[in-house]
């Protein structure tokens, strides 16, 4: 007996979206293992290390644009360009400071991330068993 139409319709969304649970459920337990990865960095003396010197790096990198802010903002400075120059140490240092901001945030970003990705595991593996 031959499928109709529908019935081989039917079929494929059922195999494309069996393909599609298999592939999020891949990334899914990859963000999860790399949660759990972090976890074990950040619980790590030397990770608490690690940050503690990369906060006196953006210690500096904020005291240092402070004072470019301040050389900026000096009325006596009219010279275009030291004011050129001393706009491109701004711009620097704060995209120095961003970047230090970001690399202290990621651990912790990817634990959260985790956590969301264990959650929508466990919906999926309900889905799937239903």
């Amino acid at each position: 007996m031959s499928l109709t139409k529908k019935e081989q319709w039917e079929e494929r969304i059922l195999q494309r979206k069996s393909e599609k649970i298999k592939q999020n459920t891949f990334e899914i337990q990859g963000m999860m293992q790399t949660a759990q990865d972090m976890e074990l960095l950040t619980n790590d003396p030397l990770w608490d290390k690690y940050v503690s010197f990369l906060a006196s790096v953006l210690d500096t990198a904020k005291t240092a644009a402070q004072r470019a802010q301040q050389d900026l903002a000096d009325p006596t400075r009219v010279n275009a360009d030291e004011i050129m120059a001393v706009k491109m140490v701004l711009v620097r240092l704060n995209e120095r400071i961003s970047v230090l901001e970001t690399v202290i945030q990621i651990p912790g970003m990817l634990v959260k991330e985790g956590a969301v990705a264990k959650e929508v595991f466990k919906e999926q593996l309900t889905s799937s068993s239903e």
